[in-house]
């Protein structure tokens, strides 16, 4: 993830100074007749070896696109450093007009090569995202159709068989869907940590199932253990169906922009709670605080919780085990603003969490700067097993559409999360313009 995070800040930093390069150059040839000889050949001096530099670190990128095979980008990174070139030409030339429009070009060039790449990886994960929900609702529809095998089985242990067997096929699919979804979730914090979640409980219902169906004597609760399978596939399939859609929404491929403005934002937040936190402390020897001063501190209560709820969903993301410490702290400053306990070790820690949430931020630029330095090593890819959902997948003509679930397919699922997956296929078999 930050090794794509990376490319993606480094193509949009040289956007943004090509842009910035281009208008000092236009300026330059706007103000030439007003200003003096020497102070014009100056500025277009510099300017020229601005460009220059802009040349050398646009193809520099251009080499670590290639790298990780960002065929599309490098292209673009390539058209980019010659108009730079080009640019910088003209401006030792001094025409700066004909530089900024050169410079110009370079600027778009690099911004289609963000384009380009992000949508590239953005299909890579949505298309890895759409082949899971796929999987795993098949795979639930199974569950739900051995559920009832297994209650009319009863005893019969050829037909307890025949359950293991096709429970065995199931669990190796969950395997192999949960490593893909793995896989996206080291190169994207889109895969958020609610759908890892619920794949981790997935699995370990239909580990659960399947140790079940090799239980003697066991026919209703090996049903009860299917079915319960069944809902967490579901459960997982929805949680998979919202990331699909906020990654569909993100600007990012890695979801690094979204999550530092996230940590920026809830920063500005604390800081805001903390404010009028320390404006609700007693004065000394004023007692407890009066009514309003404690309706204030349960509404900021209320805020201070949806930060740890907000910091809970990055838990599993690039901010791994910190999100979850501050997660934690954020939830015990919330209990005690709930308990309007507002004296100067609780704004002390507020202002301690202010603090971290603006380190974490930082940290996360540190890691993804390193990143981009360290020396990278091509792996050949291994292996190309997958899943095959079976007969219930569309193919061929009909792959353009899919089955919508029954209302029995999403059974134990809250109404949101029903929802999640019925707006999936919705957008999914929508006609394609």
């Amino acid at each position: 993830m930050l090794k794509r995070a990376a490319l993606e800040g480094a193509m949009e930093t040289l956007k943004d100074e090509a842009k910035d390069i281009a208008g000092q150059q236009r300026e330059l040839a706007d103000s030439s007749r007003s200003m003096g000889q020497r102070e014009g050949n100056e500025q277009g001096r510099q300017l020229a070896d601005r460009s220059e530099r802009l040349s050398n670190d646009v193809g520099k990128l251009q080499d670590r696109l290639a790298g990780q095979k960002a065929d599309a980008a490098a292209q673009k990174a390539a058209s980019a450093r010659e108009n730079a070139s080009a640019s910088e030409e003209s401006m030792r030339q001094q025409d700066a007009r004909g530089a900024s429009e050169k410079m110009e070009q370079a600027a778009q060039d690099m911004q289609d090569a963000r384009d380009q790449q992000v949508g590239e990886w953005k299909k890579e994960l949505t298309e890895a995202l759409d082949e899971s929900i796929q999987e795993l609702l098949q795979m639930a529809r199974e569950e739900s159709a051995m559920e009832q095998q297994a209650r009319a089985a009863g005893e019969d242990n050829a037909k307890r068989d025949q359950l293991r067997g096709q429970q065995s096929a199931v669990k190796q699919g969950v395997e192999r869907t949960a490593e893909r979804l793995q896989r996206e979730a080291q190169k994207s914090s889109l895969v958020s940590g609610r759908a890892q979640r619920a794949m981790a409980e997935a699995s370990q219902r239909v580990e659960q199932a399947m140790q079940q169906t090799t239980e003697p004597r066991g026919g209703q609760q090996t049903a009860s253990s299917l079915g319960e399978a069944a809902e967490a596939l579901n459960r997982a399939a929805a949680a998979l169906a919202r990331d699909r859609e906020r990654a569909n929404s993100a600007s990012s491929a890695t979801g690094f922009a979204e999550m530092m403005q996230q940590l920026q934002e809830m920063a500005r937040r604390q800081g805001s709670i903390n404010a009028q936190a320390q404006g609700l402390m007693p004065m000394p020897g004023q007692g407890q605080m009066g009514a309003d001063a404690q309706a204030t501190a349960r509404a900021l209560a209320r805020q201070q919780r949806g930060i740890a709820n907000q910091l809970d969903e990055l838990g599993d993301a690039a901010g791994g085990e910190r999100a979850g410490e501050l997660a934690k702290e954020a939830r015990q400053l919330a209990e005690a603003l709930e308990q309007t306990r507002v004296d100067a070790a609780t704004v002390a820690r507020q202002q301690q969490l202010f603090r971290r949430l603006l380190d974490a931020g930082r940290s996360l630029e540190k890691e993804e700067r390193e990143d981009d330095q360290e020396k990278r090593e091509a792996r050949a890819a291994s292996g190309d097993d997958r899943f095959d959902p079976g007969s219930g997948a569309a193919s061929g003509s009909a792959a353009s559409r899919f089955r919508e679930p029954a209302w029995s397919d999403l059974r134990g699922l809250t109404a949101d999360e029903r929802r999640a997956i019925l707006e999936y296929f919705k957008r999914i078999n929508a006609p394609r313009p």
